[in-house]
């Protein structure tokens, strides 16, 4: 698992994580929290990309399951 630590409260974000081929594989919603935590349950070992949309921010990160 990994910890998203976004370094301050975020009042409403959502959180997204795609495959190298733009497939949806899941997404939550971030309500006044500071960090989230991502889970590799049902995810295959791969590359993956996390996507973070607050406010008017867009981020995006890549990240490796093994």
């Amino acid at each position: 698992e990994a910890t998203i630590d976004c370094g301050y409260l975020v009042p409403n974000a959502t959180l997204s994580i795609v495959d190298v081929y733009g497939k949806l594989i899941e997404q939550h919603e971030i309500n006044n929290q500071e960090s989230f935590v991502i889970t590799n349950k049902n995810k295959a070992s791969g590359i993956y990309f996390l996507k973070i949309e607050a406010e008017d921010n867009l981020f995006n990160f890549k990240i490796i399951i093994e």
